[in-house]
């Protein structure tokens, strides 16, 4: 795995010191009136990875100017990036997924409270931030499966587990009260919003067990009770 993102970090390097990124990306923002830019990189794993990205990051904060925000996806255990360049990006998606706890549950609400927690220490804006919550399962085994939310929403325990009897696996799911906690946690700590990954494992809207539903009856919940 280390290999794989090492050479991924030395593709992406390349193009950030190109010198063609930044007009590509601002034809393509503004051809379709984009907002702006997300990065999804995920992991720079070494210290020189982290610069590079970083001085881009910079260089294309000033290239574009105010008129687009630039994003990105990170996680809590890879907390490399400078300050000028965490000053440079407007938004991040805190990816608190794929995360397991001592007891094999997969994305609880306490490692989202410490996710956030590390973004918050080494200096990040609370507002910028967004929550990331999955609506898909991963097995409490961490093996490398992943089960949609809307296929075993009415199959599942009470505690978010599915027995598969085909693979022997257990699925760990966060559950409708789970999302609707997170989204209650987020809000209540000024967090900038939620991210979902991703909107097509959830039930239709109108089926009462939605995860997007979850997170609107926590967010009309906290409106209520802050009239």
């Amino acid at each position: 795995w280390n290999e794989q993102m090492y050479d991924l970090a030395d593709r992406n390097t390349a193009a950030f010191e190109s010198g063609k990124l930044e007009n590509e990306i601002k034809t393509v923002l503004q051809k379709y009136d984009f907002d702006g830019v997300f990065f999804d990189y995920e992991f720079p794993l070494r210290n020189k990875d982290w610069k590079a990205f970083d001085k881009f990051i910079i260089g294309l904060d000033d290239f574009l100017g105010d008129d687009y925000l630039i994003g990105m996806s990170m996680v809590g255990w890879n907390l490399k990036q400078s300050k000028e360049a965490m000053e440079s990006t407007d938004m991040f998606e805190v990816m608190s997924y794929d995360l397991w706890d001592d007891d094999g549950n997969h994305a609880t609400t306490q490692i989202a409270k410490d996710d956030i927690k590390q973004f918050v220490e080494k200096g990040y804006d609370k507002a910028k931030l967004d929550l990331g919550v999955p609506f898909y399962a991963r097995p409490t085994t961490e093996e490398a499966y992943w089960y949609d939310y809307k296929a075993y929403y009415d199959k599942m325990s009470d505690d978010g587990l599915y027995q598969d009897a085909e693979t022997g696996l257990t699925f760990s799911f966060n559950t409708y009260d789970v999302i609707k906690e997170k989204t209650q946690y987020a809000l209540e700590n000024g967090l900038g919003g939620m991210m979902i990954w991703h909107y097509a494992c959830d039930v239709p809207a109108d089926n009462e067990n939605s995860l997007f539903g979850a997170i609107d009856s926590a967010k009309q919940e906290f409106i209520k009770s802050n009239n």
